[in-house]
């Protein structure tokens, strides 16, 4: 038998019985607007898988730095015997990730071959597409998407949906990247803060996972 609730009342789960499936989320989602041209292939998204691998700014260093302590703790001290966390840390800095720098929209997508291209960007409890958003596939199952503001890159996400022996060739042309405009490749549900030239980048690509399947090796 349920006790009855004034009305207004609300039921609150105790400290402690919330689970979380990730560590981290972005808070900010991108600007949405209704589709009405699609033609081709969609990517649909979950919302909480925005930003959760994506290239920033050298420049914001210490902000990831910070970011990926309070996160690395959620792995440490606050995860259920099962996998799960007890707490979920909410990203609420680095608004423009790319900072200071102006990179043209398909400086990053004329570096690879034989992509297979996505006509638009698309979140699985949302109507309509990621405004200014973008995705494509690479041969070596690397998954590039993102938004641009105008003809410049705002958000550049990634994510690794195989391992085959072309990835090889995808991390150079990232890594190449980074280099270039200053950036960090930063999974922050790994905790890991990649930069290009460290052996941590490389292994990261690695067919056997190594270096996306644990977490960083953290002080």
């Amino acid at each position: 038998m349920h006790e009855d609730k004034n009305e207004g009342e609300t039921d609150f789960a105790a400290p402690g019985e919330i689970l979380f499936s990730l560590p981290t989320i972005c808070e900010w989602m991108p600007p949405m607007t209704e589709n009405t041209s699609r033609t081709g292939e969609v990517l649909n998204l979950h919302e909480d898988d925005w930003r959760q691998v994506e290239l920033i700014a050298l420049d914001y260093l210490n902000e990831i730095e910070a970011m990926l302590s309070s996160i690395y703790d959620i792995h440490q001290k606050a995860r259920s015997p099962m996998g799960a966390f007890l707490e979920i840390h909410v990203r609420n800095k680095i608004a423009d990730p790319l900072g200071g720098n102006r990179i043209e929209a398909d400086s990053l997508r004329k570096r690879f071959n034989n992509l297979i291209d996505y006509d638009s960007l698309e979140y699985e409890s949302f109507k309509g597409c990621v405004q200014g958003g973008f995705a494509w596939r690479t041969e070596g199952g690397l998954l590039v998407y993102g938004r641009q503001a105008g003809s410049f890159m705002h958000t550049i996400c990634m994510e690794i949906l195989e391992r085959s022996p072309e990835l090889e060739a995808d991390r150079c042309i990232i890594e190449d990247f980074c280099a270039e405009y200053r950036l960090i490749l930063v999974d922050w549900c790994m905790c890991e803060a990649l930069v290009p030239g460290d052996e941590l980048f490389r292994e990261y690509f690695l067919p056997s996972g190594r270096g996306y399947r644990s977490i960083a090796r953290r002080p």
